[in-house]
């Protein structure tokens, strides 16, 4: 009698739902420790803001920075947000689509 040298096809099928398991699993993982460093990574951001906002006001009489600050006739004009300046070319775009110049905000000397 001849001896058969290859898998039959439910020890393929087999083998194959093993690694479709595994791999379900191993992806859903990654995808939490994805999310997990998106989370570490905003908590990091959130706790400069705050550090950089009690910088500002310690310098400034305990005051927080203004919300925003319409800026005519000077150097850089447009809308000085807490955040940045927004240059007049730019307000009244949708989100994603304006210009902010985060260096020239009130916080700025204290992100950077």
């Amino acid at each position: 009698m001849r001896r058969a040298t290859a898998f039959s096809l439910i020890e393929l099928l087999a083998a194959v739902l093993i690694t479709a398991v595994l791999a379900m699993f191993g992806f859903g993982a990654y995808r939490s420790g994805l999310a997990a460093g998106d989370r570490a990574r905003s908590a990091s951001n959130l706790k400069v803001l705050i550090l950089a906002t009690q910088l500002y006001a310690s310098e400034n009489n305990g005051e927080f920075p203004k919300y925003r600050v319409d800026i005519r006739g000077q150097e850089k004009n447009g809308v000085r947000w807490w955040f940045g300046l927004e240059p007049w070319s730019s307000v009244g775009r949708g989100e994603g689509q304006r210009e902010i110049e985060g260096e020239s905000g009130p916080l700025g000397p204290y992100l950077g």
